[in-house]
Order: C-alpha cells, then sequence, then structure tokens
C-alpha cells in the first residue's frame, strides 16, 4: 500500500526499535535526518495491518518558510504528553512487540518539493479508504 512512497521520495530509510532501546540511540544510530517528511510506524513487522502511526515532522508558514522539528528531533521529542523514548518503551512493552519506523524526506528549503502535511495526509487517505479507521495511535486527522 505504502510502496508508492519509496519511488516518490528517494531519501527514506527504516529501523527497527526493539524492547528496551532508547529510540534516541536508535535515531542516532541509523541516521536519520533532521530534515523536513513524513514517518510510519508499525508494531512488530513493516506490513499495512501493523501500521499504528502516521506522523509528520516540520511544518511550512504562510510567508513560505519552515518551522518546527524535523524528523530526527521529531521522533525523540513527545507522543501523548510523554518523553516518545518512554512513550514506545511502554507501548512495546504493553504490546509485546517491536516497533518498525519508515521515514521518508518530503521537503527541504532548496526544493520544496512536497510539505510534510500533505504527504501525512495522503498517506493516512490510503489507509483510512482501505480500512475505514485511523491507524491505532493517530488519535484523530
Amino acid at each position: 500500500m505504502f510502496d508508492y512512497l519509496k519511488v516518490k521520495y528517494v531519501e527514506n530509510g527504516t529501523f527497527i526499535l526493539s524492547k528496551g532501546e532508547s529510540v534516541n540511540k536508535a535515531v542516532t544510530e541509523n541516521n536519520v535526518p533532521n530534515d523536513f517528511g513524513i514517518y510510519l510506524i508499525y508494531a512488530g513487522k513493516e506490513v499495512v495491518d501493523n501500521l499504528v502511526y502516521v506522523g509528520k515532522a516540520g511544518s511550512v508558514t504562510s510567508d513560505g518558510s519552515s518551522k518546527k522539528q524535523g524528523l530526527r528531533k521529531r521522533l525523540v521529542n513527545q507522543h501523548s504528553g510523554m518523553k516518545r523514548s518512554e512513550y514506545f518503551i511502554k507501548y512495546m512493552a504493553d504490546n509485546s512487540t517491536d516497533l518498525v519506523f519508515h521515514w521518508f524526506k518530503t521537503y527541504d528549503e532548496l526544493t520544496k518539493a512536497v510539505i510534510p502535511a500533505l504527504a501525512e495526509a495522503e498517506a493516512i487517505q490510503k489507509y483510512f479508504l482501505e480500512y475505514g479507521k485511523l491507524p491505532e495511535l493517530n488519535k484523530s486527522f
């Protein structure tokens, strides 16, 4: 379902976060860039049935400038009011699973390709059309 992302956004990568591992360490070791883009999080294997979250990193303002955090910072900051490192450790323990992260660079100041909000919306819409609901951890859209 999301294979088109790998073709459309050639700068992308994947890493696995295992139980007890730090997301901060995984992001650093896997050279996740601090560019703008989207990321998909899967519980267990990277198959669409296991998709639990679609997120974006970065915003574009009305004057065309970019603001907020890139992928690296977004993946290590907060989720549901909790540090992501703690949140992911708790989620993996509660669900007895590893997490697979796949990130895609969609935008930079030079190319201004696809703003992250559009890329995120397209991925969520595709999932919604297939399953009639949002991924588990996407509370609303």
